[in-house]
C-alpha cells in the first residue's frame, strides 16, 4: 500500500472512529471504565475472588506483587480492584467480567492511587488503534469495523483479513 493511501486510511479511521463511538454512547463522548472491588465487599470474599483472579482466571498481578507499583498490603480492595480491572480488560469489558460473585462493580471514576495507574477502556481502544497501525505497514486490509451497541458503547470487534 503507498504512503498516501495508508495516510488517506489512518485519516479515515481517526476520523471515522469518533463518530461511532459517540453515536453508541448516545451521542455523548466516550467514557473510560474499570472494575473495582464493591466497598461493602467482606474481605476474605474479595481475597477468594482475587486469588482466582491471579491464578485461574489469568490477570496480570505482577504489579500487586510486593516491591510493585501497586502493591498495598492494607488495602485488600485496592489489591482486587487491580486484579479485577485487569481480567476486565481481557474479556471484553462485559458486565460477566466484572462480577466475581457479586464482589465488583464497574465504575466510571478512575481508581488510580500513587504510582499504581489503571488501563481503562480507552485505553483498549488506543491499543487497538496502534494495532491497525501496525497491521497496515503488513499489508493487512481493514475489512470491517464492527461496532456493537452495549451499556458503554465500546467497539466490540475489529475484523482484518490478510491480502493475498
Amino acid at each position: 500500500m503507498s504512503t498516501s493511501k495508508s495516510l488517506v486510511l489512518a485519516l479515515f479511521l481517526l476520523l471515522g472512529l469518533s463518530p461511532l463511538i459517540a453515536a453508541a454512547n448516545g451521542g455523548a463522548p466516550p467514557q473510560e471504565l474499570w472494575c473495582v472491588a464493591k466497598n461493602n465487599a467482606e474481605d476474605a470474599s474479595l481475597q477468594a475472588a482475587l486469588d482466582w483472579a491471579c491464578g485461574a482466571g489469568g490477570a496480570d498481578c505482577g504489579p500487586i506483587q510486593s516491591g510493585g507499583p501497586c502493591y498495598d498490603p492494607s488495602s485488600v480492595q485496592n489489591t482486587a480492584s487491580f486484579a479485577f480491572n485487569d481480567y476486565f480488560l481481557k474479556h471484553g469489558m462485559t458486565d460477566d467480567s466484572c462480577n466475581f460473585n457479586n464482589n465488583a462493580a464497574v465504575t466510571s471514576l478512575n481508581p488510580s492511587f500513587g504510582n499504581c495507574k489503571f488501563h481503562s477502556g480507552r485505553w483498549k481502544l488506543k491499543i487497538a488503534l496502534d494495532l491497525i497501525g501496525n497491521c497496515q505497514k503488513e499489508k493487512v486490509l481493514l475489512l470491517r469495523i464492527a461496532q456493537t451497541c452495549s451499556n458503554y458503547g465500546k467497539i466490540a470487534n475489529i475484523t482484518f483479513v490478510r491480502q493475498n
